[in-house]
């Protein structure tokens, strides 16, 4: 999984029930393997976003109660 030239994540593709693995196979798990990498950066990005937005709030919270107190 490669996502802006970062990798987050790897795939293996071990034991094919019938015959090799064929190019249509690779195509298909590099699909899915950058589809896992978007979901995984969104994910990532999230978690950060709500780190800002809990950390944002809290110097928010103790800004207000200074005002409060004067």
């Amino acid at each position: 999984m490669l996502t802006i030239y970062l990798f987050i994540g790897v795939c293996q593709a071990i034991n094919k029930k019938v015959g090799y693995f064929t190019k249509n196979d690779e195509g298909f798990l590099s699909i899915l393997a950058n589809l896992a990498g978007v979901v995984l950066r969104n994910s990532i990005s999230f978690d950060e976003q709500r780190i800002f937005h809990n950390t944002l709030r809290a110097v928010l919270n103790v800004k207000c109660f200074d005002l409060a107190c004067d």
